[in-house]
């Protein structure tokens, strides 16, 4: 069986114009209800989404029993985004509790937040270094 990619068909009547100078990706919607409210809470709020689309996929799948093959990989994607940015978050309070400089992390790997996070819990639960 061979999948073809293929764009959607839009019909003739959609107009598809190319991106010009001032065009917004993000932009308010004429409905106040449609818009994301990200402000402050960003940071919970950017964790806390990934967990939900990964189980609102989960969801989707289970409940329909189909499209497992095509949606495993955003479904790992959500739970690994959210599992990373949880990391941080967590390594973030700790390195506050112990007043150290908290640098943002760029790298994507979890065992860079792991490890650190690891040194400060063991700091403070010296008995479980077993972890």
């Amino acid at each position: 069986m061979v999948l073809l990619r293929r764009l959607p068909d839009f019909g003739e009547e959609v107009e598809l114009p190319w991106p010009r100078a001032g065009d917004e990706l993000f932009a308010p919607a004429d409905d106040v209800w449609l818009n994301a409210h990200i402000g402050a809470f960003r940071g919970d709020s950017y964790t806390i989404g990934y967990k939900a689309a990964g189980d609102v996929l989960v969801d989707h799948v289970a409940q329909h029993e189909i499209e497992a093959d095509t949606l495993v990989f955003p479904i790992v994607f959500c739970y690994r985004q959210y599992l990373e940015l949880l990391l941080k978050g967590v390594l973030s309070d700790a390195r506050k509790y112990y007043e150290i400089e908290n640098v943002a992390l760029v790298s994507h790997s979890l065992m860079v937040p792991w490890e650190d996070l690891r040194t400060l819990l063991t700091r403070r639960w010296p008995e479980s270094q077993g972890i």
